[in-house]
């Protein structure tokens, strides 16, 4: 008997591992006959082994449910607008989590933007945890690198509450996770059935963009543990231990909702969708047309759902942007911070010179982007001037001047009438439109100004006013004449112009070109007008003229200085002249017996105003 004992106590300490069981090779003539049609299957054969063999069966053992502590289990799943299975990144597909508890299968569905929303999904999950009242858990999951990172992040989240967790993997390859997968295989047809009695009673499909598809995947998870009998009860019932009492409508239902009024007179029933109900209240999740709301009774409304379209259409909450909060309220998932930008205020004080700042570079950009603009804003203004509209409209008047972008003295042009031009827009117009369209004229220089790919030398205008805005005091021939001497002027311009285009050298600076004069030697003569032999077509240019004025009313004195007060007789010559030319533009009209006091009223008015702007 001792030596009985002592073999069984060393056999206690022995343990023998299992292997796998080898196949007894057959004779020779036997390979060979099996080798003609490989029928039927031989575990000895290796060509029946590569391609027929099968993986041992994973048998349900109950060890996830017979422990004493509970594993939950989860894993991402994607689904397709016809409810097909999907792949990630796949166009047109919603990403979720699933989430199971091994005791309870109470099951819930994570719909997510996509699976780098981490933070929601672990907040979810350790919210999940914690709704079932378990302290120490084990956490299950495959190992795709996605689920792992999310698996370190809850652990290390219930590490930090002090709460007991353990982690747990599967072997390396595809559907270990057995319970998820189980779960997923039916939450996502229920999701479907939903959605397909939705779009029936719409007459429409919505896309899986919609956020109804993200609302419909969970209320198909919360549906399965409220009413999913497992093992004689329903999960609630397990994790609980009391039956779901609560009042259900149909998913997508148009409802009426109360709502609390913010006034006396505001209405506390509005019309809603129904999209699910609260996993830790008795609430219902409604979509009001703008936002997400919770309450806690609702009216079922005996109306078509079609006549409720824009609120099926236009729904954008999705579920990923809310999480579960208190009250009648949901909390958004998280606040979105709004970057603020740098000012672009110069510091005050003195600022050091950098040898690796360019600053002549600096200037020479921002100054192109200065004439840029000024150009642009020329050339609009341009499209909109009615006078120019309406010269580019008389082609045959100026086709006897124009050849070849150059003018012939020798033919008078047209004289532009001395009074105000009226131009009417006809209706389909660049002007009626608001688009200012390119000019059809090849006169250079009454044509819209088009802006050339290089900057040209600034001519100031005359200062005196255009002949549309002066009285009509000159005979025909004179405004003929006039007009002649404007556009020999306009031909110098262009001169010019082309003089100072080969003046130019090009310059580029960051992948852009500008223009520049720094190297020029050439001098641009603006006295020489190209012809000796010519008159001086700028002479009286500044020279001031107003006629019917007296020289008594000329003064010398400084400007700087107040002048001292004049005579009498002047101020009467003054007024006299005034009047005289306030007459001649149809301002006064001649005094007659019947108003001549209201005359000398207006005199003595018009005398006061001639001496305040004189002092």
């Amino acid at each position: 008997m001792v030596v009985a004992a002592a073999r069984e106590s060393q056999r206690s300490q022995e343990r023998h591992p299992l292997a796998p069981v080898s196949a007894e090779v057959p004779t020779e003539y036997e390979q060979a006959h099996h080798r003609l049609t490989h029928l039927p299957f031989q575990s000895w054969c290796p060509s029946c082994l590569a391609h027929r063999a099968r993986a041992d069966k994973h048998e349900r053992t109950g060890e996830s449910h017979a422990g004493s502590v509970p594993t939950i289990s989860f894993d991402y799943f994607f689904t397709k607008s016809d409810g097909a299975a999907a792949h990630e990144g796949e166009a047109d597909s919603i990403t979720s989590l699933i989430a199971v508890d091994s005791h309870t299968m109470f099951v819930t569905a994570i719909p997510l933007e996509g699976k780098a929303q981490l933070d929601h999904a672990n907040r979810e999950l350790v919210r999940f945890i914690q709704m079932l009242g378990h302290g120490e858990v084990i956490l299950h999951c495959d190992n795709e690198p996605s689920i792992l990172q999310l698996k370190r992040l809850v652990l290390r989240t219930r590490q930090a509450m002090g709460l007991k967790t353990r982690e747990s993997s599967t072997v390396a390859y595809d559907k270990s996770n057995s319970v998820a997968e189980t779960c997923i295989g039916r939450v996502r047809p229920l999701a479907c059935s939903l959605m397909h009695q939705l779009h029936g009673r719409l007459g429409i499909q919505l896309p899986t963009s919609s956020a109804i598809w993200s609302w419909s995947l969970r209320h198909a998870a919360w549906l399965m543990s409220q009413f999913s009998v497992i093992r004689g009860a329903t999960p609630y019932e397990l994790a609980f231990g009391r039956t779901f009492s609560g009042e259900l409508c149909e998913f997508g239902e148009p409802v009426f909702g109360y709502v609390i009024p913010t006034t006396k007179t505001t209405a506390k029933w509005k019309r809603m969708i129904f999209l699910g109900k609260t996993e830790t209240q008795n609430s219902y999740v409604l979509f009001d047309g703008q936002a997400i709301v919770l309450s806690r009774s609702v009216r079922r409304i005996s109306t078509t759902w079609r006549s409720h379209m824009a609120y099926y259409l236009h729904c954008k909450c999705f579920s990923w942007q809310f999480k579960a909060g208190f009250g009648p309220r949901v909390l958004p998932t998280m606040k979105k911070a709004v970057p603020k930008a740098v000012s672009f205020d110069m510091p005050l004080g003195h600022i050091e010179d950098s040898h690796l700042h360019d600053k002549d570079a600096e200037d020479v950009i921002e100054h192109a982007k200065a004439e840029q603009q000024t150009q642009e804003e020329q050339r609009v203004m341009a499209a909109e001037d009615p006078v120019l509209q309406a010269l580019q409209q008389q082609p045959q008047a100026f086709a006897a001047e124009v050849q070849g972008g150059v003018f012939d003295d020798a033919v008078p042009s047209a004289a532009l009438p001395s009074g105000p031009m009226n131009v009417e827009v006809p209706a389909g117009s660049a002007l009626s439109t608001g688009q200012a369209g390119a000019s059809s004229s090849e006169d250079p220089g009454l044509a819209v100004p088009v802006t050339p790919p290089m900057q040209y030398v600034e001519v100031d205008d005359s200062p005196r006013a255009s002949a549309s805005a002066r009285p009509a005091e000159f005979e025909s021939e004179e405004a003929a004449k006039k007009q002649k001497t404007e556009d020999a002027k306009k031909q110098r311009i262009n001169r010019l112009k082309m003089d100072y285009e080969k003046s130019l050298s090009q310059v580029k600076l960051a992948y852009k070109e500008y223009f520049t004069v720094d190297d020029s030697i050439i001098d641009l003569d603006l006295n020489d007008d190209g012809s000796g032999d010519e008159d001086d077509l700028w002479a009286g240019e500044d020279t001031v003229k107003l006629d019917g004025i007296p020289s008594e009313l000329w003064s010398d004195a400084p400007i700087d200085k107040a002048p001292e007060m004049p005579e009498k007789w002047i101020d009467d010559l003054a007024d006299k002249v005034e009047v005289q030319r306030l007459c001649t533009m149809r301002v006064l009209v001649s005094p007659t017996r019947t108003n001549w006091q209201v005359h000398n009223q207006i005199c003595e008015r018009l005398a006061a105003e001639v001496f305040w702007r004189r002092s």
